[in-house]
């Protein structure tokens, strides 16, 4: 997957949600297997896209973003100041 490739292409949908859960909540649901609506669509959104999809994670005031992507899912914790520097060292 050509992860730069894929942020750095135009949004073509955006969701917003407002729930209570840190960055670190959703990893861990992810390893655990938890059932959630929302994350079980997302990840299965990035397993029957893995070369084309990414969700970006943004909370309210956070100085860093959460991005999923691929098959298997792949999380990612980027400091959103950074993200060009992150993304031009990954391929």
């Amino acid at each position: 997957m050509d992860l730069k490739k894929v942020m750095l292409s135009k949004a073509r949908s955006c969701t917003c949600l407002n729930v209570d859960y840190s960055y670190a909540d959703i990893k861990d649901a992810i390893e655990r297997k938890v059932n959630n609506e929302y994350l079980n669509m997302v990840l299965k959104t990035c397993k029957e896209n893995p070369t084309t999809t990414l969700f970006v994670i943004y909370r309210t005031g956070a100085d860093d973003i959460l991005v999923l992507f691929g098959n298997p899912v792949v999380s990612l914790t980027m400091t959103s100041r950074s993200i060009r520097d992150k993304i031009d060292g990954v391929t």
